[in-house]
């Protein structure tokens, strides 16, 4: 008798034609009797049926080792998407922490620019002040040696006029020089205690300059 046990057929052979015929209708769908008619002909359509029955085993088994072989392939495929997901998890990472890196190395960039644009303008400035510093210690420097000539002239036309018998002219030449020498003096000295005050806040200036952190 053959029956189905979890889809798997039972390997007792028909031992009658009833029973032959009663397997092919399980299978066929009892489209064809084999009851009846010439024995020889039952016999014949037995074999068709044993036949048809091992084929159809056969071919169930290969679609068995086929349903494997794909259940098999598509487990490695699960299996490698799993791998190419993680892959690509890790790779996503790895392009953050690079744009992170990136970022941060652009940031410093930017600082050092920054802190070296502001380094060149601190120079530029100190050199600037410097130059005017030496300008104006140049312009005290004449402004005293005229100031002292000029005090000298007094003094040696004083005793010019001390140690002779001036005239009338004499002197009245000798007034008129000492009130423009005088006038002079007074705006010499004007300019000497500028330039000094100037020099004193330039010098503050490139000290201040001098201090100041660079951001």
């Amino acid at each position: 008798m053959s029956n189905s046990v979890h889809g798997s057929p039972s390997t007792d052979t028909p031992e009658s034609a009833a029973e032959w015929a009663r397997l092919l209708e399980g299978v066929s769908g009892g489209s064809k009797r084999l009851v009846g008619g010439d024995s020889s002909v039952v016999m014949e359509r037995v074999a068709e049926a044993h036949a048809k029955i091992r084929q159809t085993l056969r071919v169930a088994g290969l679609l068995r080792e086929l349903q494997a072989s794909f259940e098999e392939r598509q487990k490695a495929l699960i299996n490698r998407l799993s791998v190419l997901e993680e892959e690509v998890g890790e790779t996503v990472l790895l392009t953050m922490r690079l744009t992170k890196r990136q970022q941060a190395v652009m940031a410093r960039q930017a600082a050092l620019e920054s802190k070296m644009a502001h380094v060149i303008d601190l120079l530029k400035r100190r050199r600037e002040d410097s130059q005017l510093k030496d300008l104006q210690r140049k312009e005290l420097w004449h402004a005293n040696c005229r100031l002292i000539d000029l005090t000298r002239g007094q003094l040696t036309q004083q005793k010019k006029l001390d140690s002779s018998s001036p005239t009338d002219q004499d002197l009245e030449i000798a007034k008129c020089s000492t009130l423009v020498n005088e006038k002079e003096i007074v705006a010499l000295r004007t300019k000497v205690e500028e330039l000094q005050k100037s020099l004193s806040a330039y010098t503050e200036a490139i000290t201040r300059q001098s201090n100041i952190p660079a951001h």
